[in-house]
């Protein structure tokens, strides 16, 4: 709710006089910087809650969010609707997963184990803790798939592989050729990552 398009089409749509479907995402997040912690719970304040309170009808992707925002019973009439997955595409692997193309030409070292990153590299991500994870255990391939304003390619640790962002394929891919999804973020409920 709080992205500029949203407000507008909630806007736009009210004074058109039409109904409003409002999916609601993430909830609260833990940010490390007092500042921002506090600006985000004040437009959670002053601009999520008067949107959800205008919406005819209220969607969460996660309880966890749902509680957040609208609390435990709701106040307000909501649905729970979990994020969908094409399991034509994601799914487990029959046998032992061949490498994946995307790793072609890493310089990962024979029988390291892999954990995987996958989301947008911002903070919230918890980026911080995956940093510092990867720096104390450069026994670990630390295999990334994203983009954002955080660079891990300038972290200059060695065994941390930026891979940008991929096709669904070869994110599926991806997921059935390594050892670990890691995902240390905050104020997500149970995100698309999780499911795929």
């Amino acid at each position: 709710a709080l992205y500029v398009t949203s407000i507008l089409a909630l806007l736009m749509a009210k004074a058109h006089r039409k109904r409003v479907v409002l999916i609601q995402h993430i909830a609260g997040v833990a940010f490390s910087s007092r500042v921002l912690r506090s600006a985000v719970a004040l437009a959670n304040i002053v601009v999520t809650r008067p949107m959800l309170r205008a919406a005819d009808a209220l969607v969460f992707i996660s309880d966890t969010v749902r509680h957040d925002l609208v609390g435990t019973p709701a106040r307000m009439p909501c649905s729970l609707l979990f994020n969908g997955v094409d399991s034509a595409v994601f799914h487990p692997s029959e046998g032992l997963a061949p490498e994946p193309d995307a790793l072609a030409g890493m310089p990962i070292a024979p029988g390291a184990r892999r954990i995987l990153f996958v989301g947008r590299y911002v903070e919230k991500k918890g980026l911080r803790v995956l940093r510092a994870m990867a720096a104390s255990r450069e026994d670990l391939a630390f295999l990334m798939v994203g983009s954002g304003p955080i660079c891990p390619a300038m972290w200059g640790l060695a065994n941390v592989h930026d891979l940008g962002t991929q096709s669904p394929q070869a994110l599926a891919a991806l997921y059935r050729s390594v050892d670990l999804l890691l995902l240390p973020s905050v104020g997500e409920g149970f995100p698309l990552v999780i499911q795929e």
